[in-house]
């Protein structure tokens, strides 16, 4: 999916199909807009459909660069145990004494990991990508079909509401937004049973 189809269907939301009250450029300011919120709502939410992962094989060197549309971290995990690698601070990093069965910190745009992960071992780190502005109509939009009514509805809203802006219904249809993106996509993750203290 598009842009340019985005667009097509913002303008039948918003009566505006012979393009007489909205340009392109501005619809495009508004989707925009809606992407850079419902993007952190994702975030946020740790919803599974968002993640993606780079996968990294251990040289000669305990720096590896994070991928270049790294915004988020969720986890590293080593693929030869399975065990999900400790994310550590500065402080705790250099009073690390066990780093166990593996540990990790950011460097600048590097992630350093510790000195027990053997050469040629296999790891897999798990993020959120950046959002990027877009102007290119015919670039695909990001989540595409899995945000796609939520993107409609929130930038028809915005477009209608740019002349009496309205800050509680905005944070009222963002909510709802919000609500139903986690209704709907908290269905794909495992549901954990706590027990009462």
């Amino acid at each position: 999916m598009t842009f340019a189809e985005l667009l097509i269907e913002l303008r039948v939301e918003i009566s505006d199909t012979d393009k007489t009250e909205w340009t392109d450029t501005a619809l495009m300011a508004f989707i925009n807009r809606a992407l850079k919120r419902l993007h952190s709502i994702i975030i946020r939410n740790e919803l599974p459909f968002a993640l993606m992962s780079e996968a990294y094989t251990v040289e000669d060197t305990d720096l590896l660069a994070l991928p270049a549309t790294f915004m988020v971290q969720h986890c590293l995990y080593r693929q030869d145990t399975g065990k999900k690698l400790q994310m550590l601070t500065d402080d705790r990093w250099e009073r690390m004494s066990d780093p166990g069965d593996g540990a990790w910190r950011f460097v600048g745009t590097d992630i350093q990991i510790s000195s027990n992960i053997p050469e040629d071992c296999d790891l897999k780190l798990y993020y959120f990508q950046s959002y990027q502005r877009e102007s290119d109509v015919q670039e695909d939009v990001i989540y595409g079909d899995e945000i796609w009514d939520n993107i409609i509805v929130y930038a028809a809203f915005l477009s209608k509401n740019v002349d009496e802006f309205d800050m509680s219904i905005d944070t009222q249809i963002l909510s709802d937004i919000e609500s139903q993106m986690i209704m709907l996509y908290s269905r794909n993750v495992p549901q954990v049973a706590r027990l009462e203290p």
